[in-house]
């Protein structure tokens, strides 16, 4: 909203700055092949474009069974893997992208479970209450998946394989401290 709030802004202060936002999917293509110089985005990589099958007995991929997770992180590799082969086509040669996203850390950490109350768990406890108790019925209950691929750094990276790039060079993960109380 630059310009449109009293917030100041860095457009205008810049020369040749061109910000974008787009209304569609970062499934599709959203830019003519080499006409991007920097492409960033922030939190929302995880999203894949369809939900592989039911979570049987929870809301999200981190409390599904063994062949629900599969099923859903196969759906996330090939998604991420076309969303690189995407944004690589739009980048000018020297061209940079900045992903940042939610993921599963080697100690299993992830948004809405970074050491205290799961913010997944939790939710799939009060929806199944309202299951329970007839609020909503089995049918709705078993169709609240939350369509989100929540990567390791290993999933995240490996599209990239060369451990000798830049992408690697700048790859870390970090605990944001986001609390978790309801």
């Amino acid at each position: 909203l630059q310009g449109q709030t009293e917030i100041e802004g860095y457009y205008g202060h810049i020369s040749d700055l061109y910000p974008f936002a787009s209304a569609t999917s970062f499934h599709q293509a959203i830019f003519s092949p080499a006409s991007l110089h920097l492409a960033f985005s922030a939190h929302a990589n995880h999203y894949i474009s369809k939900v592989p099958c039911p979570i049987a007995e929870h809301v999200h991929m981190v409390g599904a069974t063994e062949a629900e997770r599969a099923a859903y992180e196969e759906v996330g590799r090939v998604e991420w893997e076309r969303l690189l082969a995407l944004r690589a086509r739009e980048l000018v040669p020297g061209g940079r992208l900045c992903m940042m996203s939610f993921g599963i850390d080697d100690n299993g950490h992830h948004i809405g479970a970074t050491g205290g109350v799961s913010v997944f768990d939790t939710f799939n406890t009060l929806w199944r209450e309202l299951a329970d108790e007839g609020v909503i019925n089995h049918e709705e209950y078993l169709r609240t998946n939350f369509p989100q691929v929540l990567r390791t750094t290993e999933q995240f990276t490996s599209p990239l394989h060369d451990e000798k790039s830049e992408a690697w060079a700048a790859m870390r993960t970090t605990l944001s401290g986001v609390p978790a109380s309801i």
